[in-house]
């Protein structure tokens, strides 16, 4: 550009750009060049942090993130969005840029639910113990398809807590105030006269072969 306002520059950019570095080296140029932009550019930014919406951004890893930075940049904006962020969060460094975008996010979200407690059907979810909870509340995400948080975030929502022991807690006690136990086998399928003693241990392997004839 400044050389086509001169007009009679008889060298190509290439060689205007050696000679202002002093070297006849052309990486060498390109390397000090870098270096006298980056240590003189003033970044404006081209977003702000309400544009990002971080309140219903619906998670907050990193990838979602730059994803909202870059669909909020637009089509004149001069850099990318690592340097947004930087510019955002005040800093020429990117992990202090991510950390803080991060905690950013995190103190703005609002989380929602994907699905609700009557759709976990506890009374019918055959056992309340913690693996099969969080089935139950990944297959009814899954349903939905379109939560943006994971099952253990679900938790929380549901239980209304940001702690995840307390919402393992909280799930498992309505788990185990609505779930409907449904017996497998009857006293009959035992076949007790023919049992060979009536051990404790002899009846709860009699009760387990039956459960597993069921499978």
């Amino acid at each position: 550009d400044q050389m086509n306002i001169g007009g009679s520059c008889m060298h190509n950019k290439y060689q205007e750009g050696m000679i202002l570095a002093g070297t006849e080296d052309l990486d060498a140029a390109k390397a000090w060049l870098i270096n006298e932009c980056e240590n003189s550019i003033e970044y404006n930014a081209c977003t702000n942090v309400e544009a990002l919406d971080f309140e219903n951004i619906g998670n907050c890893d990193e990838w979602t993130i730059w994803s909202r930075i870059d669909n909020n940049l637009g089509e004149s904006c001069m850099h990318k969005k690592y340097t947004e962020a930087m510019v955002l969060a005040d800093t020429d460094d990117l992990e202090v840029a991510k950390v803080w975008l991060k905690s950013t996010c995190e103190a703005q979200i609002v989380y929602k639910p994907c699905t609700t407690v009557a759709a976990l059907d506890f009374p019918n979810i055959g056992n309340c113990y913690e693996w099969t909870i969080w089935a139950a509340i990944q297959d009814q995400m899954n349903i939905g398809g379109s939560c943006m948080h994971n099952k253990y975030r679900e938790g929380m929502v549901l239980a209304g807590t940001d702690d995840l022991e307390t919402a393992k807690t909280w799930l498992q006690n309505t788990c185990e105030s609505q779930i409907v136990y449904k017996a497998c086998t009857t006293v009959e399928s035992l076949d007790f006269p023919n049992i060979g003693g009536c051990y404790e241990w002899t009846i709860w392997g009699a009760i387990q072969d039956q459960m597993n004839i069921g499978g």
